[in-house]
């Protein structure tokens, strides 16, 4: 074969000397030949150029999706070494780079955070349904007759930072009302006052230095601070000085009030606020001050003894939103007075899906005009004056005024001769204007967003981040297997002297657990949702009363509960939400003294919650397990992006929103819903 070659080239060039000379268009032809290339060889150079495209395709996919400038082709970063650049200048030059592209993934993560944030905003403001349908909103805050003292309100804007500045008081708003550091200064009677010192209680704690001014100067508020920081005073002290001056300017007659209205998630936590109010209460009346009458409007009560206290005119409420709805649409309570409003623990009852609720009591705050009131301009009547001594400010917001309550039948006030007066025109009317206020240990960023929808000019006072859990509790995790819980609770228990909380997810442990206790000789009691609420009720007075040792409970009492004597609070298993385990371990550590928190983890928990547990306990400097220590989310630094660690949505720390399974639940869960709802019922509330 090699000796055949040459043989055939010899014969070609004897060819074209024979010819004689060749055209020129044989000669291009020539010029042409593209030499034969094997199969093989073809093949290779073929897969070479697919897998170069792929490589290209790849990298600028990468760079969209970091949102990067290109960066050109590997061989235009210069690598290896450089005479004319050090190796430290090289290594800063690509660290440069490798930031440039991290945060232009922050500002990608950024962008897909708030796109998500808006999808799951509310559309609807937290307002009535009448006030958005008439468009009615509320420019300035109510005017109230309180005023800090002269020299509080001489002092400089720099002297009330640097009190919010040593007590950690973070606050948002406009025309913030100064820092006040003691009850006496607050203008509190004497009676409240000595009532305060019988609870041990003799200093304000953060919270209450700058929420309760805030709130006597009737501005609307959300009020963000720690468990155990003393959250319900600052709410119920200003309820009783509004009533308390409603009832001496003007008695309240039959069936009239409430004037303050409080709403809490759960009985437990509405017979405790009604119980500290009582006992103020009392204390100004054994003090010659007029009688304040308070409503506890609970389910699992009698409606009938309920509304023994209504009939006599009541002056504060306190209610669960299911029986309170149940009250509304009966008729058998009215808030055409009500100008005061708290909601306890706000963003678990909208979280429990009391929005809803909510959003229609709020309807009820409204201020008809009855045909037996005449309705008059204060300005334009030459009694003016002697009227605005007599009547109440609750009937000078309302701008009408009852013939009953004219100061002389005679005068050219009464009924039969009020032709002449100048009648207030219906769309005129002041509408149900009210302060509202909002507590919560936790409260996430979207809840607060939506929250200041339902408020006017509001004051945002934070004390400590929102769901920070309390630095006054030692908070210990153990990894236990499922079938070894029960057996190492006894031994859990022999941590403290009692009393002791336990706290479990599910209603079937919380019997069982009881039932094992009470076998073994300890004296226990045990609440849930499906207890009879009289049984309920008789088990938290035994055990706050040191009757029993162990009290075992499901979320039912893990939100605003105040045991002051308990040491120790154990979770049988960890919550579903990193906000429940929050108000579970801060019903120990409370008003300054020092608790205990165990909770029990194994592989049955989520990852993700046990990530946000993780990051709980480094906030609150607390020893980490090693089972959490192995717990990685990646890239920890996009944990702390935009100024805002962690999830907006349901405040953990240990994700994004992006990530978040609480976000995702509720997805899914709305998703299997489509096509369920009957929209032909009457109301879908459980009372």
């Amino acid at each position: 074969m090699e000796e055949s070659e040459p043989e055939r080239k010899r014969a070609r060039t004897d060819e074209a000397t024979a010819g004689g000379g060749r055209s020129e268009a044989e000669d291009e032809d020539d010029e042409d030949y593209v030499p034969y290339v094997p199969l093989r060889q073809r093949r290779q150079l073929l897969l070479q150029k697919l897998l170069q495209r792929r490589r290209k395709g790849a990298a600028e996919e990468e760079q969209q999706d970091s949102g990067s400038e290109p960066r050109g082709d590997e061989d235009d970063i210069p690598l290896g070494p450089q005479s004319n650049v050090s190796l430290l200048d090289q290594h800063q030059h690509l660290k440069e780079k490798a930031e440039a592209r991290k945060e232009s993934a922050k500002e990608k993560q950024l962008k897909e955070e708030e796109k998500i944030l808006e999808s799951v905003a509310e559309g609807r403001a937290l307002m009535s349904v009448k006030e958005m349908a008439k468009g009615i909103t509320y420019d300035d805050p109510i005017k109230t007759s309180w005023m800090p003292p002269r020299y509080v309100l001489s002092m400089s804007e720099e002297r009330h930072e640097r009190v919010r500045k040593k007590y950690h008081i973070l606050v948002e708003g406009d025309g913030i009302p100064p820092p006040i550091k003691s009850f006496k200064e607050m203008k509190f009677p004497a009676a409240i006052l000595r009532g305060l010192k019988k609870k041990g209680i003799h200093h304000p704690t953060p919270i209450q230095i700058q929420g309760i001014p805030t709130i006597l100067s009737g501005r609307d508020m959300i009020g963000i601070a720690f468990t155990g920081s003393g959250k319900t005073l600052v709410f119920t002290l200003p309820v009783i000085m509004f009533c308390l001056e409603q009832e001496k300017r003007l008695p309240f007659s039959k069936r009239e009030g409430p004037y303050g209205l409080i709403i809490c998630p759960s009985r437990e936590l509405a017979r405790q606020t009604h119980g500290i109010l009582e006992y103020y209460c009392r204390l100004l009346q054994e003090d010659s001050s007029p009688l304040l009458r308070c409503a506890l409007c609970i389910g699992g009560m009698s409606v009938k003894e309920q509304m023994e206290t209504i009939r006599h005119g009541v002056h504060m409420m306190v209610a669960t939103p299911g029986r309170l709805m149940d009250l509304l649409q009966k008729k058998m309570v009215s808030l055409d007075i009500c100008r005061y409003l708290a909601l306890d623990e706000a963003d678990r009852m909208i979280d429990m899906g009391f929005e809803g609720d909510i959003r229609t009591i709020f309807s009820y705050f409204k201020v008809p005009a009855p045909a037996w009131f005449h309705v008059l301009l204060l300005l334009e009547s030459p009694y003016t004056p002697y009227l605005t001594a007599l009547l109440p400010p609750r009937h000078h917001q309302k701008g009408y005024i009852p013939a009953s309550q004219c100061p002389n039948p005679n005068l050219p006030l009464a009924p039969a001769s009020t032709s002449h007066v100048p009648k207030v025109p219906a769309p005129t009317l002041p509408q149900g204007q009210r302060q509202t206020l909002l507590f919560s240990a936790t409260m996430p960023k979207k809840i607060q967003n939506f929250a200041k929808s339902a408020l006017v000019k509001p004051v945002t006072i934070n004390v400590g981040r929102a769901g920070a859990a309390s630095l006054d509790v030692i908070q210990e995790v153990e990894y236990v297997k499922e079938e070894a819980k029960m057996v190492y609770l006894l031994e859990c228990l022999q941590k403290t002297p009692p009393p002791v909380l336990i706290f479990a997810e599910k209603k079937a442990d919380v019997d069982a657990i009881h039932e094992y206790l009470l076998l073994k000789g300890v004296e226990a009691v045990a609440i849930h949702g499906g207890k009879d609420q009289e049984e309920r009720t008789k088990a938290i007075e035994a055990f706050r009363e040191g009757k029993k040792d162990v009290l075992v409970a499901t979320d039912v009492a893990s939100k605003g509960l105040d045991f002051p004597a308990i040491q120790h609070v154990i979770n049988y298993d960890m919550p579903e939400e990193i906000e429940n385990y929050v108000h579970r371990i801060g019903r120990t550590g409370r008003s300054g003294n020092t608790g205990i928190a165990t909770t029990f983890i194994n592989k049955a928990c989520d990852e993700s919650v046990l990530m946000d547990l993780k990051a709980l306990l480094l906030e609150a400097k607390q020893k980490v397990p090693p089972v959490l220590q192995v717990l990685h989310c990646g890239d920890e630094s996009m944990l702390d992006i935009g100024g805002e660690r962690g999830c907006a949505f349901c405040g953990g720390l240990g994700h994004r929103i992006t990530d978040c399974p609480k976000l995702e639940a509720m997805q899914t869960k709305q998703v299997s819903n489509i096509g369920r709802k009957d929209y032909l019922a009457h109301s879908s509330m459980d009372f």
